[in-house]
């Protein structure tokens, strides 16, 4: 994807909700244009050249924060087998050194970032996966039943299961009988999926397997760098994380009744259990991030009001009777 020297405005705003892909994907192709022969004209653009110019002048300035280098180069790693948005290169006297590099919009840190993992519900957490529970249970017969023509059968479980993770509701007549009632008691379907979510963190929250969390998290984190962008502040910003402090991982509680929390020493991991394609119809996921430590409010001591010390009456001033 190229960039257009138009776009550096995307630097500068966060987008409205459905246009995020596409205007990150833009962010992430400007990385790719800064050193790139024959993209020069991006950056003598007559209205938009000075800005590219000087954002470009504060990604190199925050790469030396990763080595010194005298050259650098930025290959975009395309396709979901790759945890990371760039493999950067930096070379220096012949050596090169290469670093994993994501990038975020709109944050400071990684604590700020709503995910830095997403992994559908096949992901190995729990002895019984949450979309196994979803079929098991009631929820789906609940859900058809508040629909008018309740006439379509549930299929079969091996079916079911080979299209759940799907994205597009034409895979199956269910699935889209499913989108297309969707609005038919929309609130009433929606607690029920609401419900199923905290009945599956209520049975197994507490059993969640921390030696295959700790494994994702080694895999997907190890050696790699966040680049973030506050807009706010026209900066960049590099974090990364502490791999160590998963030594300490431990449950520690289920909040909003659809989020796991995992406690470190210096941080927590947030679980959220939700459905990616709609509530209750495809691809359930698990949604992780990072958080600093929930703050215990102390409540406050009522004041107490100091005591008075009782007024000392002085005595009367007795006359003297002239004789």
């Amino acid at each position: 994807m190229n960039f257009l020297a138009t776009q550096i405005q995307l630097f500068k705003q966060t987008a409205v909700r459905a246009n995020n892909d596409m205007n990150n994907k833009l962010r992430e192709a400007f990385f790719i244009s800064c050193r790139m022969p024959g993209n020069e004209t991006i950056f003598e653009h007559p209205i938009y050249g000075s800005e590219c110019v000087d954002l470009r002048a504060k990604f190199e300035n925050k790469l030396k924060e990763l080595g010194e280098h005298d050259s650098y180069t930025v290959k975009q790693m395309a396709g979901r087998k790759y945890n990371y948005d760039f493999l950067l290169e930096l070379e220096k006297g012949g050596e090169k050194k290469e670093i994993k590099l994501e990038f975020k919009f709109n944050a400071k840190s990684i604590v700020a970032i709503p995910q830095f993992i997403q992994k559908n519900t096949t992901w190995e957490l729990f002895d019984k996966k949450y979309h196994d529970h979803f079929y098991d249970g009631s929820y789906l017969t609940e859900i058809i039943a508040l629909n008018t023509d309740a006439t379509i059968p549930i299929p079969p479980r091996e079916e079911y299961m080979k299209h759940i993770m799907k994205t597009s509701y034409e895979c199956h007549p269910f699935f889209k009988y499913l989108k297309d009632t969707e609005d038919s008691n929309k609130k009433e379907k929606h607690a029920i999926v609401k419900r199923s979510i905290s009945d599956y963190l209520t049975q197994h929250a507490k059993n969640i397997r921390m030696d295959i969390f700790k494994q994702t998290i080694i895999e997907t984190q190890s050696n790699k760098e966040y680049l973030l962008y506050d807009p706010k502040t026209c900066q960049f910003y590099l974090d990364r994380l502490d791999i160590m402090d998963l030594e300490s991982l431990v449950f520690d509680r289920v909040e909003r009744k659809n989020t796991i929390v995992l406690k470190t020493e210096k941080n927590e991991f947030h679980l959220l259990l939700r459905w990616k394609n709609h509530q209750g119809i495809l691809n359930s996921a698990w949604q992780v991030s990072i958080r600093p430590h929930k703050k215990t409010k102390v409540p406050k001591q009522p004041k107490i009001k100091a005591l008075k010390e009782p007024k000392v009456q002085k005595k009367p001033k007795v006359k003297a009777i002239n004789k």
